[in-house]
């Protein structure tokens, strides 16, 4: 049986259009660890979602729990089934400015 992965990014608005998150693709038991020294969250949306038209739709989810350590906030989501995710930052206009990242879940 592989490894899972555990992917770290450090989550930040995107200053410029080519500084935005680039598609990930992930398999059934990888995780990723989004981390960040400001304010932001991470919601996870289902597909079908497109931003920054359905970023408004973020402010209705459930933002994942924060832990803190060091002066640094993260947040971590576990992939348990195959499918297409979005992580999302809702603070602000923050989804609408590029922190948005589309997560392809794959079974093994």
């Amino acid at each position: 049986m592989a490894r899972a992965k555990e992917f770290r990014e450090q989550w930040n608005l995107a200053v410029f259009p080519d500084q935005a998150y680039a598609p990930l693709a992930a398999v059934v038991g990888d995780s990723l660890v989004l981390s960040w020294v400001n304010t932001h969250d991470v919601v996870v949306m289902p597909a079908p979602f497109s931003a920054p038209g359905d970023c408004g739709k973020a402010k209705s989810g459930t933002p994942l729990p924060v832990y803190e350590a060091g002066g640094v906030s993260y947040s971590a989501v576990n992939f348990t089934q195959p499918g297409t995710f979005y992580a999302v930052c809702s603070v602000g206009m923050h989804c609408y400015f590029g922190q948005h990242q589309q997560i392809t879940v794959t079974l093994l």
